[in-house]
């Protein structure tokens, strides 16, 4: 009876395990996968730069292919099969990703400057406002090469911001291929917009910025949008080609407000060096006369009044010197 409830408890998840389909034979595993993956990575950044890019970036790949013990071949076809499984690859990319980063700090590289966007809140000046995905995976087929987001405004959206679009591509692609387009897109309540698209590479950061001109920093703001675009595999292309978006932000950066202005300029009214603390001077219309300045001299206005000392009556006047002496 025992063994029979066992079976019972089993039979769901034999079932699973069946139904779950195997990869094909020659596919590497997601764990080895991801190993390579590093690796490669590191490898075409090392050839970013240099003369002879195509064929360090070939001697590089090369030499990951004889670390890792396998050949082009597998390679190719492991990636031909993830890039046809979403889940899986970014499962991989996950571990891809916090590998090369570790990598980076151990080797005394700063962090890179999209990551800070990361810790901004959605309050402030400057803020990180995406609330999207921060990891995209595109391929150059009809369903999977476009990436697009549209945002509409609230209450935390000024008159006259400006906006910033970043992430970090990763191209993994058997040749040199790498012509994916990105745009950024405001509208305004006017009708009109601004706009600003580049061309995205692999092996540096993107930032696609758009800020109002022609007047347009005194309208209120509609809606903001943006694009990646991975063109589809032409004719004949037999290659692979996937394009990894990673760090995605979209930073919103709010301009100095007229209420700020009007509180500094109240503040440097109420300084106290403003304030004029010499007496007016009134300008000299002409030269002036010894005779006018010694007029336009401050005079004293009050009467001096000298009294006189009292007359003795007893004491006789003095005989003057000149006075002549009466003989008797």
């Amino acid at each position: 009876m025992r063994s029979v409830r066992v079976l019972l408890l089993l039979c769901p998840i034999l079932l699973m395990m069946a139904c779950k389909p195997s990869k094909p034979k020659g596919v590497l595993s997601e764990g080895r996968m991801a190993a390579v993956l590093v690796d490669f990575h590191l490898a075409q950044g090392m050839a970013e730069g240099q003369d002879r890019t195509e064929e360090l970036r070939y001697a590089y790949t090369q030499a990951v292919f004889r670390k890792h013990r396998i050949t082009e071949a597998e390679f190719d076809s492991s990636m031909i099969y993830y890039c046809e499984h979403a889940e899986d690859l970014n499962r991989i990319y996950d571990v891809v990703t916090r590998r090369i980063e570790a990598n980076a700090v151990v080797m005394g590289v700063e962090a890179p400057t999209e990551t800070k966007y990361h810790e901004l809140s959605a309050d402030g000046d400057t803020a990180n406002i995406w609330a999207g995905r921060k990891a995209v995976v595109l391929r150059p087929n009809a369903l999977d090469n476009l990436f697009t987001f549209s945002l509409q405004v609230d209450t935390t959206f000024y008159v006259g911001d400006s906006f910033m679009w970043s992430m970090d591509p990763l191209y993994v692609t058997q040749g040199s291929r790498t012509d994916a387009f990105v745009q950024l897109l405001v509208r305004y309540a006017d009708g009109s917009c601004a706009c600003q698209d580049q061309m995205v590479y692999g092996g540096g950061t993107v930032e696609v910025r758009v800020s109002p001109r022609n007047g347009q920093d005194t309208l209120d703001i509609r809606s903001v949008s943006g694009f990646v675009y991975l063109p589809i595999k032409g004719a004949g292309e037999s290659q692979y080609r996937m394009l990894m978006l990673r760090n995605i932000a979209l930073v919103r950066f709010h301009r100095q407000h007229a209420r700020q202005v009007a509180v500094v300029a109240d503040t440097l009214q109420a300084d106290t060096l403003m304030d004029d603390t010499l007496p007016d001077v009134q300008p000299v219309r002409h030269r002036l006369s010894p005779a006018e300045m010694r007029d336009a001299q401050p005079r004293d206005k009050r009467i001096r009044v000298i009294k006189e000392k009292p007359v003795n009556p007893n004491l006789r006047p003095a005989r003057g010197l000149n006075t002549p002496v009466r003989r008797k």
